[in-house]
């Protein structure tokens, strides 16, 4: 956890502690990420230079891939999220500023070859956007894309993860990860 009455030596190497651990992180599966984040606590947001090696372990040809956000499920007031805290919960979600809500921004998304991707956000759908490839990925080769982006770190009073009132951090699904295809 985080406090804003620590000294700023801690604050450096918390920093510097999570853009370690974060630049070691590899998820083991199917594709590999490797990530490395600078948390910026004043703004409640995090700078990510992201690396994923997507496997397709499938039988057909990709000219496209898919990619949850689950940061920007908290970015609208009609989002999938919202809709389901209004019908189950309350409807809290629905009217916060927007600096309390949790979205992210893409800067960039490239190929190996230093090539710049396209990508868009499926229709009524802010938590996952596609990946249109430059070439076609064949069965059972990878691609491996370089993404930076921003996120904006929610207020933890919706679903209790995100950032408290009194700076405390607690994250979950804070990185751009493939899609189950």
């Amino acid at each position: 956890m985080i406090n804003q009455a620590l000294s700023p030596s801690f604050f450096i190497k918390f920093v510097l502690y999570l853009v370690i651990f974060s630049s070691l992180l590899t998820v083991n599966s199917q594709n590999k990420i490797k990530i490395n984040s600078i948390l910026d606590i004043e703004a409640n947001t995090i700078l990510i230079k992201q690396k994923i090696t997507y496997y397709n372990n499938s039988e057909s040809t990709l000219s496209e891939l898919y990619f949850n956000d689950w940061n920007s499920s908290f970015s609208s007031s009609d989002s999938p999220l919202s809709e389901r805290f209004v019908e189950e919960y309350n409807g809290d979600l629905l009217k916060p500023k927007k600096k309390l809500r949790g979205f992210t921004s893409i800067h960039t998304i490239k190929n190996e070859q230093n090539e710049l991707l396209s990508y868009s956000y499926l229709k009524n759908q802010c938590d996952l956007f596609r990946i249109k490839l430059n070439k076609n990925l064949l069965p059972y080769e990878s691609e491996t894309i370089y993404l930076e982006y921003t996120l904006q770190i929610p207020s933890d009073r919706f679903t209790k993860y995100g950032v408290t009132a009194e700076k405390d951090y607690f994250l979950n699904y804070w990185y751009v990860t493939p899609a189950i295809y």
